[in-house]
């Protein structure tokens, strides 16, 4: 469960990156959504890792 949840993490910093490498620009929308999506799983990660530490104790 834990390695599908990493595993949904790390495709999600991943794909949008990528996606704006392939075309070779970063317009101001797509460095917005990045920006979104980073700033989202990071809030997300730090929750679950809060919550494994207290499971885990």
């Amino acid at each position: 469960m834990e390695i599908r949840i990493m595993q949904f993490i790390l495709m999600m910093m991943v794909m949008p990156v990528s996606y704006a490498a392939c075309y070779s620009e970063l317009s101001v929308q797509h460095n917005l959504v990045v920006q979104g999506i980073l700033h989202l799983v990071k809030h997300k990660w730090r929750h679950m890792s809060i919550l494994l530490m207290i499971r885990h104790a």
